[in-house]
């Protein structure tokens, strides 16, 4: 009985003759899967011998498909593997790809995944190792497996249920069952982090002690933020925040004098620098409130404690860094130069932070944006989020979020509110625009797939 096989097509080619005894013809997607997983698993593209693969094509229409499959892949099969087999993207896999399904589709959860999907691609199976089997929900492991979710992040996903006690390690693995999409599994994850960080408290702080109290925990935050109007009442801000001090990068304080004010420490060199004080509603301090925070800082910290003529300077970040080397790779002067024009003219020009300069620079209907502050040299950042423009969802894969996350954008947690991914950055030198117009145009290239040459709008506003 002649077969011919053509290797190179999607599905292989069977000559007439092998259907002539009233075989069942293997023409539908279901079979070519099966054709194409026997193909993978018996290594046909090794076989040296005509006949090796002439006896291969004819035990694939003679014997039972579970009994080929579990002899080529060495793992038992059922009638579920014969169904996940069925709705696998069979060109995408490659042989560990077949065993992998294989086994999976032989346990109960993994049958009750496969048996609820209408479709199997390689990236999913092959994310399975790394997903906890709680959260083998098939929504969520599509979700997953079309954003490309690492498996580092994964196991971080494990740490995170670990940390939780049984009460809110329950809440998120039922939050998991209404992930639908891809911008939900980023909110379930985002949400699992938060409750992961409810009752730790920040270690390694300065104490400076007397009318300076550290803010040691995400409740302790919040409640400053609450009380004094500002954007540590943000949960997004806050939880930007709590990364930064668990890193040692910032620490928190409350200053409880006849003045109440909120002070932020930034580490930069092995010191400690005074970032920002600010009082009711980010309002600007007095001189002598000033000066009594400054005092109690130098004398409790002494040589830990640098103290600068005028608010320091954030500390450089690696994932600032990172984003600004890509835009000076990827753009070259006069792009950056057009960019940092536009920085610099709202810089010292907002006559009220509801009355401020800003600029925003947008291709393809995304944008990033900067709204200068009118108490302090900072600009607010932002980046799209798929709150305001939902085709941006599409672009939210692993790598993006990770890289905004890296860059200190907060995750938009506010779901009724339109909410960006937004930051602070501080611009108080005169070369700080160029370095944020690199920086700009680095998070549009990794975030929008923006390039050099391509069309972007610039919009300025001056109050």
């Amino acid at each position: 009985m002649p077969v011919e096989v053509d290797l190179g097509a999607a599905s292989p080619r069977f000559a007439a003759d092998f259907d002539r005894s009233g075989v069942r013809r293997f023409s539908e997607e279901r079979d070519r899967a099966y054709v194409l997983a026997c193909f993978s698993l018996a290594r046909v593209e090794d076989a040296t011998s005509t006949s090796e693969r002439q006896s291969l094509y004819e035990r694939m229409v003679k014997d039972s498909r579970r009994g080929l499959l579990a002899e080529l892949s060495g793992e038992p099969t059922s009638a579920a593997t014969l169904m996940a087999v069925a709705k696998a993207a069979a060109c995408e896999f490659t042989r560990e790809d077949w065993i992998r399904l294989i086994r999976y589709s032989g346990n109960a959860r993994g049958k009750r995944l496969f048996g609820h999907l209408t479709s199997v691609s390689a990236a999913l199976v092959r994310q399975l190792d790394a997903i906890p089997p709680e959260l083998w929900l098939p929504r969520l492991v599509d979700a997953s497996a079309r954003v490309g979710v690492t498996p580092a992040r994964w196991e971080e996903v494990r740490g995170t249920l670990r940390g939780l006690d049984a009460e809110r390690r329950t809440t998120t693995e039922r939050a998991a069952r209404r992930v639908n999409d891809t911008t939900s599994l980023w909110d379930w994850y985002h949400d699992g982090l938060d409750a992961s960080r409810e009752g730790v408290a920040f270690t390694g702080l300065p104490r400076p002690g007397g009318a300076l109290v550290v803010l040691d925990g995400r409740r302790a935050l919040l409640r400053e933020g609450r009380a004094m109007k500002s954007c540590l009442a943000d949960p997004s801000w806050v939880a930007d925040h709590i990364e930064r001090t668990l890193r040692g990068e910032v620490a928190y304080y409350r200053w409880q004098g006849e003045e109440p004010a909120t002070v932020e420490l930034s580490q930069r060199g092995g010191a400690w620098h005074l970032h920002a004080a600010l009082g009711f509603g980010n309002a600007a301090l007095s001189e002598a409130t000033m000066g009594s925070i400054r005092e109690t800082l130098s004398s409790a910290l002494g040589a830990a404690f640098i103290l600068d003529p005028h608010l320091a300077p954030v500390g450089r970040e690696p994932g600032v860094d990172a984003a600004i080397a890509i835009g000076r790779s990827r753009f070259d002067e006069t792009e950056i130069a057009r960019v940092g024009e536009a920085l610099a003219r709202i810089s010292g020009r907002s006559l009220a932070d509801d009355n401020a300069a800003h600029c925003c620079f947008s291709t393809s209907g995304w944008y990033v944006q900067y709204l200068a502050k009118k108490t302090r040299p900072v600009y607010v950042a932002e980046v799209v989020s798929h709150r305001n423009v939902p085709s941006f969802a599409a672009r939210l894969t692993d790598e993006v979020v990770t890289f905004l996350d890296r860059c200190g954008f907060a995750w938009p947690r506010a779901r009724r509110n339109r909410a960006n991914f937004a930051r602070e950055m501080a611009v108080r030198g005169s070369d700080d625009p160029t370095q944020l117009a690199a920086f700009t145009l680095g998070v549009m290239a990794v975030a929008f797939g923006h390039s050099t040459g391509g069309r972007m709008t610039i919009d300025v506003h001056v109050p």
